[in-house]
């Protein structure tokens, strides 16, 4: 980790150089911005890990899995052209795909205190020895195992 974090920060070091004002302003800004705060990260994560034994700072693992994004900056190359098409066409697809399990969501919560009421009332007019009871009473017993089994 000490020589990887060494070897970025004297990369980020010499593109800042290299750049001068249009590291932050250039065409490419925004991947000079997301290395920058993978570094300072990968540094915050290794001060951390040497100053104090926590069990808390293994959240900060999740910011290796987004230093590994790091790699979709190098599909720049003309060989991964249609590489780089299919990935930045998945990444443009994500706020569509937010909205639409959003709906999916709402939908299914609309459904699920609708199908609880209508359980709720079953229940209550079911006779004692009613054999379905006792499976609507495992499979239903609150909303969000409501949610679940709609889910499955």
């Amino acid at each position: 980790d000490i020589f990887l974090n060494t070897f970025f920060i004297l990369e980020l070091v010499l593109r800042v150089a290299a750049h001068q004002g249009q590291f932050c302003a250039g065409q490419d800004w925004k991947w000079n911005l997301f290395d920058a705060l993978m570094v300072c990260a990968s540094l915050l994560e290794l001060g951390l890990l040497v100053s104090f034994d926590l069990s808390y700072i293994r959240v900060l693992r999740v910011l290796r899995i987004a230093r590994s994004l790091r790699m979709i900056h190098l599909l720049k190359f003309a060989g991964l052209r249609d590489l780089r098409l299919m990935l930045m066409a998945i990444i443009a697809s994500a706020v569509p795909l937010f909205w639409a399990g959003l709906i999916v969501m709402t939908l299914m919560f609309f459904f699920g205190v609708i199908f609880l009421n209508g359980v709720a009332e079953y229940t209550t007019a079911a006779t004692d020895g009613d054999p379905n009871v006792h499976l609507i009473k495992v499979f239903f017993p609150d909303l969000a195992m409501t949610l679940l089994t709609l889910f499955m």
